[in-house]
């Protein structure tokens, strides 16, 4: 469907939630990262884990900053024109969670009738609007993540490890090839596949959850394909097992979140 007159709509006194489907998704995309930017301000998905954490990220509001006593009437929308200089996106304090959240609710409305920009409390230049959708992509996807990279790498840097400095080196080397997003390869067509993230809790001491005992067994299996090609063996992941056992009259605990045990 072609674009619609937004002229039509926009600053004409109507309410989003009311407005036909097309031109709620024509208003959602003015709103959205382009992604010219975010191949410049967002890691991209291929980069590695070490790289990860070492990238220069925008600091996070602390809370003990300009954020931590706004004005009621402070407005945040703006109908000016935003600065046109994005490497400022890099140096600005993201705001607080709920705040973004809340902005972004409001950006649709807002949008509709006549904003262009947002203001900050102690950021001179007006931000683009698509800022929102950065630091929402920040705070709930890229820096949950490298906190827990952060977290396994710490892990791997303990003292009782010192005498496995060879599987220390092994590991560092990969991560500093494997992604941070994304599926691990799938092992065959028929497995299922599994995020990057699942190899975090191998580098901890937290309890292996049943997600990460498949992916061992089906590691286990298919390597014992490779290395014995004409054996008929059978791999058996959790969920068969556990109905295996169901079946015969044996009842597993249900599935488990995995535990913190002591993490360090």
């Amino acid at each position: 469907m072609d674009n619609p007159d937004i002229s039509s709509w926009r600053q004409r006194d109507h309410q989003f939630n009311d407005l036909p489907a097309h031109v709620k998704g024509f208003v959602r995309e003015q709103l959205k990262l382009p992604s010219i930017h975010a191949e410049t301000l967002l890691p991209r998905p291929r980069m590695s884990v070490l790289d990860l954490v070492n990238m220069d990220l925008p600091p996070i509001s602390s809370g003990q900053d300009a954020y931590s006593n706004i004005p009621w009437t402070f407005s945040f929308f703006s109908p000016s024109q935003p600065i046109n200089d994005i490497e400022i996106l890099k140096q600005v304090i993201v705001p607080p969670k709920g705040l973004v959240a809340k902005l972004l609710d409001q950006a649709k409305q807002c949008w509709l009738d006549g904003a262009e920009s947002l203001t900050l409390p102690g950021v001179s230049q007006n931000l683009p609007l698509w800022a929102l959708q950065f630091w929402s992509d920040l705070l709930l996807i890229v820096y949950p993540a490298r906190v827990l990279w952060e977290q396994a790498l710490t892990w791997l840097q303990r003292d009782d490890l010192n005498l496995f400095q060879d599987q220390v080196r092994t590991t560092c080397e990969a991560l500093a090839t494997v992604s941070w997003s994304g599926n691990l390869p799938a092992l065959s067509t028929d497995r299922t596949q599994f995020t990057k993230a699942t190899l975090l809790n191998f580098l901890s001491r937290g309890w292996l959850s049943d997600e990460e005992v498949d992916l061992m067994i089906y590691l286990l299996e298919a390597e014992v394909k490779l290395t014995l090609p004409g054996r008929n063996i059978h791999f058996v992941d959790t969920v068969l097992s556990r109905k295996i056992l169901e079946r015969t009259g044996w009842h597993l605990p249900r599935k488990r979140q995995p535990l913190d045990c002591n993490r360090h």
